[in-house]
């Protein structure tokens, strides 16, 4: 599993339950998105790392994720996380 708690969240308060979650173990959380590429037919694809020192260990962490977003009317409605990159294109619709 990617991230902790439900696999899905809902609304605005779900995403701040989801950072919450997400964030509470780490000090110094950081997230630079490296690429962003409109997909078309409401899709965007994000790559981003990530960087952080655990709370309680002090050991520093990277990661790098990648991100599908769906919109409507301008609005996300929905945001996928993958660690794949070739999983997350497939999913946007951008297979190379």
């Amino acid at each position: 599993m990617l991230f902790p708690g439900p696999r899905s969240y809902r609304g605005r308060e779900g995403l701040v339950e989801f950072v919450q979650r997400w964030t509470e173990d780490f000090e110094r959380f950081s997230i630079r998105r490296e690429e962003l590429i409109d997909a078309g037919n409401g899709r965007v694809f994000s790559s981003h790392r990530q960087s952080a020192i655990g709370k309680g260990s002090g050991v520093p962490i990277e990661v790098e994720y990648f991100s599908v977003f769906e919109l409507e009317a301008g609005l996300v409605v929905r945001i996928r996380h993958y660690l794949d990159r070739d999983e997350a294109l497939d999913a946007a619709g951008l297979s190379e």
